[in-house]
């Protein structure tokens, strides 16, 4: 008889311990991905502070940018495979970043709000621009920019050091270390937001 209690006993301790370290972990999953929220902000809002984008306002500009930002609002949608959307958008942004200069931080922002605003359908859509993580990923986007913008910067500086016959083949060579630091950076900043969400 108390072999028999004993057995009726034990599922009923694993369910309490399963259960108690399910809420373990949910609890500092919601404690962490505010506060990882709240620590890309203040980053972005120092970038912005301390390097202010100066936007070139000439009207050619504007005009192309305004092109690009209506193609990638048609264009960007949530998809399955990350590549599918990361690699076309690394390489517009990587050519952005020279064609436009800081322009790059507003057209990064147009393309994941867009992102954003697709991954549902008729009102949920509105909602899902609200939500907390659609402000960390324009905080994301902003602060990706800037590191894009960085490498260019450098980028440039080097390319001012060599003869003038090398200039098209260090241009060529740097768009695509911008593009992949973009893409890097994006990686380092949604990686921690992905394992705090508990998602591979």
């Amino acid at each position: 008889m108390a072999k028999r209690l004993r057995l009726e006993r034990h599922p009923g301790h694993v369910a309490l311990a399963g259960d108690h370290a399910q809420v373990e972990s949910s609890s500092w999953r919601s404690v962490a991905a505010p506060l990882y929220l709240c620590s890309i902000a203040v980053l972005t809002i120092a970038l912005l502070i301390f390097y202010p984008p100066h936007f070139d306002l000439g009207l050619q500009t504007i005009l192309t940018v305004f092109l690009v930002a209506i193609f990638l609002i048609a264009m960007e949608r949530p998809v399955h495979t990350a590549a599918t959307m990361v690699a076309p958008l690394t390489a517009i942004s990587a050519a952005s970043v020279v064609a436009f200069g800081p322009w790059v931080i507003v057209l990064s922002v147009v393309a994941w709000l867009a992102v954003r605003f697709n991954i549902n359908n008729g009102e949920e859509r509105w909602r899902n621009i609200l939500k907390p993580e659609t402000i960390g990923q324009v905080c994301i986007a902003i602060n990706v920019s800037y590191a894009a913008l960085g490498l260019w910067h450098g980028v440039t500086y080097f390319q001012n050091l060599l003869p003038a016959f090398l200039h098209s083949v260090v241009t060529f060579v740097g768009v695509v270390i911008v593009g992949l630091g973009w893409q890097t950076v994006n990686n380092l900043f949604a990686y921690p937001w992905y394992f705090i969400k508990g998602h591979p």
